[in-house]
């Protein structure tokens, strides 16, 4: 239960994922799924971080020199 829940969030795809495509571990048809899923998480933090950033500047009110 918690390795399937661990490969649903981003944190396996940073060091885990591509240690298992290096070692040879994972056939090329699931490497090329793991690096879709690595993009998909890639542009949905994106999308996070530029909703945030927005969020932030609207209400960033800078006073001093």
């Amino acid at each position: 239960m918690f390795v399937s829940a661990s490969l649903v969030l981003p944190f396996a795809y940073s060091s885990f994922i591509p240690a298992q495509i290096f070692l040879g571990k994972m056939s090329i048809p699931e490497s090329f799924s793991a690096l879709g899923i690595v993009g998909l998480w890639i542009i949905a933090l994106y999308g996070v971080v530029q909703l945030e950033w927005r969020f932030g500047i609207r209400r960033y009110e800078g006073i001093g020199i």
